[in-house]
Formats: structure tokens, C-alpha cells, sequence
């Protein structure tokens, strides 16, 4: 769709993440996105390794098929950290239908004190429970992990707070993890995404209410 576009000149205005490549306008790309996505948060976690002197991160993934915008932003953090010749990185993969935490934390635990998460939130809260449980959550060690846009519809719900058992263990847990996401939007930008709905409807003659989902609307309200 990219080149077919580009070949007629004709802007592709998208509110959604596409590969680096689209954005390389040497191309003749015509492709551009108004998401806040993967590609702004490498950088960012650059800078907070430089600032608190941490060369050794161990990068955990987890391969779930359902949210394959964590993959994207795993490959791009990778991609992105091999430049920098003076971190190292440990990259491991999990499966969260068959989750093996004491394994995966032993291996952290032997290899970098700085963890670095992309996956389905629900599996970082059971491996923070568990790191609770194994004494790695004492300040000793720091979790990382993104939110690029809280939709839990999509990424699933990002908090200690699951109504269960196991909630003040959590809790706790939770006091040695670092969530990077963007900076909430002002009123107005909100009111200008209803606006854009309230549009959107009048012309396309739907009568219901549309709900849009956080996904979309963090979009067009940049």
C-alpha cells in the first residue's frame, strides 16, 4: 500500500505504529501517523541507563500472539541498544500460557539487576509476585516495562490491583517497577477527540453513539 501510494503522491495518514521503514522518506515514502508508539521509547530508556550507570539489562519477551506490538517494540529496543557499544544485553523469551518465572528470574538474578518487560501485563504482575517471593523486589533490583497507550481491551490491565488474594503482594512488588508512558493529554485534546467522534458520526449518518476506543483516541487528540 505504501509504495502504491507513494507512486501517485498521495499522503497516507495513519493512526496506527507501521515498520521504521515507512518513515524513511529516501524511499519516496508518503506514509506518516500521528501514534505515539515503540519507536519514541528507546531512546528514553538510553538515557536513564547513561544517568543511574546500568550497562548490563536483561530483556524479557514474551511470545504471545495476541499483542504483537510488544514483539515490534522488543525488536526496536534491541535494534536500538546493539548501537550503544558500552550496554549488554541479555534478551530471553517466555511463553505466558507455560510461564517458567523461577527460571527466568534466576537467570536475571545471575546476569543484570535492571529488567526490562514486553508482554501481556497480567504475566508481568505473576512475575513480580514471584520475584516478591524470591526476595527480588528488596530495591536491589528495578523491573521496567511500557504502556504506550492504556487500553486494556488490547494490553491488559496494568496495576497490582486485581481484586485477588495475591493484591498486597503486589503491591509491593509493584514498588520496584517503572512504567514509561506518554504524558497525559490535556482536557482540551480529549474534547477535541469527542468533537472529532461527534463528526465523524453526523457525516457517516450513525445514530447510536460510537464508542471509541483509547487505542484510537490517543491518536487523534495529539
Amino acid at each position: 500500500m505504501d509504495k502504491l501510494m507513494a507512486a501517485f503522491e498521495i499522503c497516507i495518514d495513519s493512526s496506527g505504529e507501521g515498520a521504521p521503514t515507512l518513515a524513511d522518506r529516501q524511499r519516496g515514502s508518503t506514509w506518516i501517523t500521528t501514534y505515539f508508539g515503540c519507536a519514541n521509547y528507546p531512546e528514553l530508556y538510553r538515557s536513564l541507563f547513561a544517568k543511574y550507570g546500568w550497562s548490563k539489562i536483561f530483556v524479557l519477551i514474551g511470545l504471545q500472539a495476541v499483542v504483537p506490538r510488544y514483539r515490534l517494540c522488543s525488536v526496536l529496543f534491541v535494534k536500538y541498544m546493539r548501537q550503544n557499544p558500552w550496554i549488554q544485553l541479555y534478551v530471553n523469551e517466555i511463553t505466558p500460557e507455560k510461564p517458567n518465572h523461577d527460571e527466568v528470574l534466576r537467570l536475571f538474578n545471575s546476569s543484570s539487576r535492571v529488567l526490562l518487560y514486553f508482554g501481556i501485563n497480567s504475566d508481568l504482575r505473576q512475575l513480580l509476585i514471584r520475584a516478591s517471593a524470591l526476595n527480588m523486589t528488596d530495591g536491589q533490583y528495578v523491573y521496567f516495562t511500557l504502556e504506550p497507550i492504556r487500553d486494556t481491551s488490547v494490553y491488559g490491565y496494568l496495576s497490582w490491583n486485581y481484586n485477588l488474594s495475591d493484591d498486597t503482594v503486589a503491591m509491593t512488588a509493584f514498588k520496584s517497577l517503572l512504567i514509561l508512558e506518554p504524558k497525559p493529554p490535556p482536557a482540551s485534546a480529549l474534547q477535541r477527540g469527542v468533537e472529532v467522534a461527534q463528526r465523524s458520526r453526523q457525516r457517516m449518518g450513525i445514530s447510536k453513539p460510537v464508542l471509541v476506543k483509547e487505542i484510537v483516541r490517543a491518536s487523534f487528540v495529539l
